[in-house]
């Protein structure tokens, strides 16, 4: 069995070691420094984030809703491959959603969002397996459509057989025309239908024996960070990214990466008494919670809300602003201003936002911690036990 590590790096190189397969993902930066560019983002960071999980706590259908978004001008994607002989695509690993999806070649001319992308090309493979089922994903501006297919997934070393599959052949183009990735690699739980099951590319690792440990673990660096964007690993843990030991917290729901933290406090006066229920997502970039909640977060540190659902901070009085410290059994997890503001120069004058957004949920009170949350620590996503492990992030203060 091997332990599978993929790697962020900026570094132009692969390297190969007994039991470990590294491979570099690639930083893409994009240009937001036009106003409406940046204000296009936020509004469709929240749409998307309120409809990802609206529908799929909501719905059995097969309409599994998803986020795409970029914090710092940044997206990081690892490379996979499909079929005989391997067509590469790159994707990005998210422990939102449960699907692998990758653009079709049967997608339409005029998709230009699908042609700008890699295309997977079923003639072309010797182990692809027909399925036809249709298949949808939603987003905040349009769902991508299409239908299900299998093939032999290789990650790495890995060779994953008969993976069931998303062919996109429909993409809402103004979601994906700018982004360097091709498709999602979703890493939450099997999602059924009324007609059959799809299963995770990882817990068809798991079945197949090809990771030591029904385990994966992820590190997400700092964007100021020159030589490491990351890592997820497939199969264990890397010890080099933390430090002290784990803190697991078993799940609330068995279906989601979802769980009970203690409480959310700032400058030690508490927003949220008694805890509440966080998803813990990797396709989301911000935090959101309970607007009430929220509001009172936002008004203590002095932000003014605008009609674009922004909240607005004065840049001069960053460094003055308290940290935000959130409870997770015997660890907190502590934010400072610089990990939860969003700095960014628009048309030469200088925006702060924060990054904790209002969303409530019909299902009741809920959080999701998104990547300004999951920077401050290294996570232990344990699927064996059916629990999150939470470490503190070596050599960060």
């Amino acid at each position: 069995m091997i332990l599978l590590k993929i790697f962020i790096s900026l570094l132009p190189f692969l390297v190969n070691s007994k039991n470990i397969t590294r491979i570099r993902l690639y930083p893409s930066r994009h240009n937001l420094s036009a106003y409406n560019s940046l204000d296009h983002w936020w509004n469709l960071s929240i749409k998307s984030l309120t409809d990802k999980w609206s529908r799929r706590l909501n719905s059995s259908e097969r309409i599994i809703p998803e986020t795409l978004e970029n914090y710092q001008n940044i997206e990081y994607y690892g490379e996979i491959s499909i079929g005989t002989p391997p067509q590469e695509f790159h994707v990005i690993f998210d422990t939102g959603s449960s699907y692998l999806w990758i653009p079709s070649s049967k997608c339409k001319d005029s998709n230009t969002a699908c042609q700008v992308h890699h295309k997977y090309d079923s003639s072309l493979s010797s182990t692809y397996k027909e399925n036809g089922e249709e298949f949808s994903v939603e987003y905040g501006t349009g769902r991508a459509s299409g239908f299900l297919s299998s093939d032999v997934i290789h990650i790495g070393e890995l060779d994953v057989v008969d993976q069931t599959f998303g062919e996109v052949t429909d993409e809402p183009g103004s979601v994906f025309v700018p982004f360097h990735f091709d498709g999602i690699m979703g890493m939450s739980f099997e999602i059924t239908s009324k007609n059959s099951a799809v299963k995770p590319v990882f817990l068809n690792m798991i079945d197949q024996n090809l990771v030591d440990e029904a385990i994966f673990s992820i590190y997400l660096s700092r964007y100021e960070d020159k030589t490491t964007g990351g890592e997820v690993v497939f199969g264990g843990v890397d010890e080099n990214y933390y430090t002290g030991d784990i803190t697991y917290l078993d799940l609330v729901n068995p279906e989601y990466w979802m769980v009970h933290f203690d409480g959310l406090s700032v400058d030690c006066k508490e927003f949220c008494p008694g805890g509440s229920t966080a998803l813990i997502d990797t396709g989301t970039t911000l935090i959101s919670g309970p607007s009430k909640r929220i509001k009172e977060i936002n008004k203590y540190l002095g932000s003014k809300h605008t009609a674009n659902n922004e909240n607005l901070l004065d840049c001069d009085k960053i460094p003055e602003l308290p940290s935000v410290e959130i409870a997770l059994g015997d660890k907190t997890i502590v934010l400072q201003p610089d990990d939860y503001v969003l700095e960014k120069i628009v048309n030469g004058s200088h925006i702060c936002k924060s990054t904790f957004i209002g969303i409530d949920f019909s299902t009741g009170p809920l959080w999701v911690f998104g990547d300004v949350f999951l920077r401050k620590v290294y996570t232990v996503f344990d699927v064996g036990n059916k629990r999150i492990g939470f470490g503190d992030v070596a050599g960060m203060k």
